[in-house]
């Protein structure tokens, strides 16, 4: 059966999460930012996180001097004889829906062999218009390279920055045990399990990998590399999920 949805929209105003309109220079700018539940905002879609899309085509109509990118892999490029052309994305691994995005504006195509390595991760980007390159290589990090490469572009632009403290917070495995259990919210359909291996606190979602939580503070753990925060209340059993400018509450069952 295949179920056939026609839909448009205009930009919202001051978002802060979904799809932008924006410019550079006069170079029209489109980008998504769905993560975590904003996906539904400018796509017809089930909007949760443990519910993967088996398969997705993304086929995307711009004017011919711009440049279409999103999941997957281009198998395509339509030229439309009336000033467009159609970028046609496939992704066929099993994807959230979060995580489908797309990208349009005047890029310039670049390409280079990377051999990915367990533990690595790179970043690698040109501004034409400041005759800047940026690369970024790390290998087993805990924290968000983006917001280390956010820091050093704001350095070169002049733009305003965080030097982010990096202190220990000592939590004891009784205090640790204070927070285990399986949390619930009423706004968004995910149970979070909080487990313990040795000194370590451990969070996972529903149908999603599991991942360490580092104490910054009284009863208050973060997750850097998905800009996760936890803030913890065993008194009540209550917990605060704080993600990409979202605050969720949870309960222990």
């Amino acid at each position: 059966m295949c179920i056939r949805d026609s839909y448009s929209g205009l930009e919202k105003k001051n978002n802060d999460r979904g799809i932008y309109f924006q410019y550079h220079d006069s170079a029209p700018v489109i980008s998504t930012l769905s993560e975590p539940y904003y996906a539904h905002t400018w796509f017809p879609c089930k909007d949760r996180l443990g519910d993967k899309a088996d398969s997705v085509d993304i086929n995307i109509t711009v004017p011919s001097e711009l440049k279409a990118v999103s999941n997957g892999t281009l198998v395509r490029i339509i030229e439309n004889y009336d000033g467009t052309c159609t970028y046609c994305w496939q992704e066929r691994y099993p994807i959230a829906v979060y995580l489908i995005s797309l990208a349009i504006s005047d890029y310039t195509y670049w390409s280079e062999n990377y051999f990915g390595i367990d533990g690595f991760s790179s970043v690698f980007a040109v501004f034409v218009d400041g005759n800047i390159s940026y690369a970024l290589t790390s290998n087993g990090t805990n924290f968000n390279n983006n917001n280390i490469s956010i820091a050093v572009l704001s350095v070169l632009y002049n733009r305003p920055y965080d030097i982010p403290v990096f202190s220990a917070y000592h939590v004891s495995p009784e205090e640790l045990d204070s927070y285990l259990g399986v949390y619930v919210s009423a706004r968004i359909p995910i149970k979070i399990t909080i487990t313990r291996e040795n000194n370590t606190l451990i969070g996972q979602g529903t149908g999603q990998p599991s991942f360490p939580l580092e104490p910054s503070g009284k009863d208050v753990f973060k997750f850097d590399q998905a800009g996760v925060v936890m803030e913890f209340n065993p008194a009540n059993g209550t917990m605060i999920l704080k993600q990409g400018g979202g605050q969720f509450e949870f309960k222990r069952e």
